[in-house]
C-alpha cells in the first residue's frame, strides 16, 4: 500500500513538473474571459498566438517600466487573435445602426454607448441601443460637459456608479443639454469596469494635447484599395460615420 501511494505521489510530481507557467497562465486567461475552442488543434493554434502576444506585452511593459514607453499593455479578451483575425464586428451583430450626433459636441457619449452596446451584446446576445442623451444630461459630476465635450472614461465611470444607463427608446437623443431624466426602471445595460491597463498611448503622428473627437473602432479591414486600418464609427453625420483610417 505504501509502495502504491509513493508511486502515485511520484506521478503527481512528474505531472506538475510538465505543466509550465505559460500553461497555467493560458488556462487562467481562458477562465477569466470564458474562452473555449472547438477542437484541441484550434486550442493549440490559439495558444501559440497567445504566447506570441504575451511575449510582445511583456517586452513592451519592460520598456514601460524603464520609462521608454508611456503606456502599458495587457492581455485582454483579444489575446489569442492575430491582427488579421480582428473581424468587422458589424457583421457579427455587435454594432447598432448609424447614429447622428448633430450640432452637439457629444462624440464622447456616442463612443461610450457604442462600446457598451457591443459588450452587452457579447454578454447577453441581445443588441440594445443605449442613451447618449443620458450621458449628456447626467454625467457632469464626472467631468463631462454635455454638448461642450467629455471623455469616454468619465462616461463609463458615471454609468458604473449610477448603476446603469437607460435605453435609447426610453431616453431619446435631443442634441442639446438638458435636465437629467434618468429612469432606473428603463436600464438597458450596466457597466462593472472597462478595459484599460495604464498610461497614455503615444502615437508619434498624433497630437497628445489637441483632442477634438471620439470614435468607436468596430473592426479591422481594408478599404478596397489595399490600405488596411481600423474601421471606425462615431456620432457624426450619417454619411460620414464609418470609414477606414
Amino acid at each position: 500500500m505504501k509502495l502504491l501511494l509513493g508511486f502515485a505521489a511520484c506521478l503527481l510530481v512528474v505531472n506538475c513538473a510538465t505543466i509550465s507557467l505559460e500553461d497555467l497562465e493560458f488556462h487562467a486567461w481562458k477562465l477569466k474571459f470564458g474562452k473555449s475552442y472547438s477542437s484541441p488543434s484550434e486550442e493549440a493554434q490559439r495558444k501559440d498566438v497567445w504566447l506570441r502576444n504575451r511575449k510582445l506585452v511583456l517586452v513592451h511593459n519592460m520598456l514601460a517600466d524603464q520609462g521608454i514607453k508611456s503606456y502599458r499593455l495587457g492581455m485582454n479578451f483579444f489575446g489569442d487573435l492575430r491582427p488579421a483575425c480582428l473581424v468587422d464586428w458589424r457583421d457579427k451583430g455587435y454594432v447598432t445602426p448609424v447614429k447622428d450626433q448633430k450640432q452637439c459636441g457629444s462624440c464622447w457619449a456616442f463612443s461610450a454607448t457604442g462600446s457598451l452596446e457591443g459588450q452587452t451584446f457579447r454578454k447577453i446576445g441581445k443588441l440594445v441601443s443605449l442613451s447618449e442623451q443620458q450621458l449628456v444630461d447626467c454625467s457632469g459630476d464626472y467631468g463631462n460637459m454635455g454638448c461642450n465635450g467629455g471623455l469616454m472614461d468619465q462616461a463609463f465611470e458615471y454609468i458604473e456608479a449610477n448603476g446603469g444607463i437607460d435605453t435609447e427608446d426610453a431616453y431619446p437623443y435631443e442634441a442639446e443639454d438638458g435636465k437629467c431624466r434618468y429612469d432606473p426602471s428603463k436600464i438597458g445595460a450596466t457597466c462593472t469596469g472597462f478595459f484599460y491597463e495604464s498610461g497614455v498611448y503615444n502615437e508619434p503622428e498624433c497630437s497628445s494635447s489637441d483632442l477634438d473627437h471620439g470614435v468607436l473602432a468596430v473592426g479591422y479591414g481594408s478599404d478596397g484599395n489595399g490600405d488596411s486600418g481600423w474601421l471606425r464609427t462615431a456620432g457624426e453625420r450619417a454619411g460620414e460615420t464609418r470609414d477606414t483610417s
